[in-house]
């Protein structure tokens, strides 16, 4: 039977070998945390350069506000009257210069038809009529004074 007898060299080199294969360990750890984040980098960069170039195309390929035609807003002509009875209106909003965009309002339900582009003409303001008693406003306006 042999007996096996450790010295204090060979406990040294036992340790030695011990630490130097937790550094190996350390050290890879190290190298794939290195690699994984280059590589998300490289998704990103790949991804924000897919989706600039997508984003031009998309943009290009929609053609420009200058070749839309452009007619005069139009009234609409309802088969029932007024707005008052048939609840749908007409609006325009301001989008380019003097473009404008315009389309049919149902304030019934609230759906929107009928867009298109036309030149913004003169914004017509409604003449205020001449009241002799006191306005609406005004009346609530009163309702919160204190009297002193």
């Amino acid at each position: 039977m042999r007996t096996v007898s450790l010295t204090a060299n060979h406990a040294r080199e036992a340790a030695y070998a011990a630490e130097r294969l937790q550094a190996q360990r350390q050290a890879a750890a190290a190298a794939r945390a290195h690699t994984n984040a280059f590589q998300i980098k490289i998704a990103v960069a790949v991804g924000c350069t897919l989706a600039s170039v997508l984003g031009y195309s998309l943009h290009r390929a929609s053609g420009s506000i200058s070749s839309v035609d452009r007619g005069p807003l139009e009234t609409v002509a309802t088969t029932t009257g007024t707005f008052a009875e048939t609840r749908v209106g007409q609006v325009q909003i301001p989008y380019d210069g003097e473009t404008c965009r315009r389309f049919h309002f149902n304030n019934t339900n609230g759906a929107m038809s009928g867009e298109s582009f036309a030149t913004c003409g003169a914004v017509e303001e409604p003449v205020a009529q001449a009241t002799t008693g006191r306005t609406r406003a005004e009346a609530i306006m009163n309702a919160f004074r204190v009297a002193r």
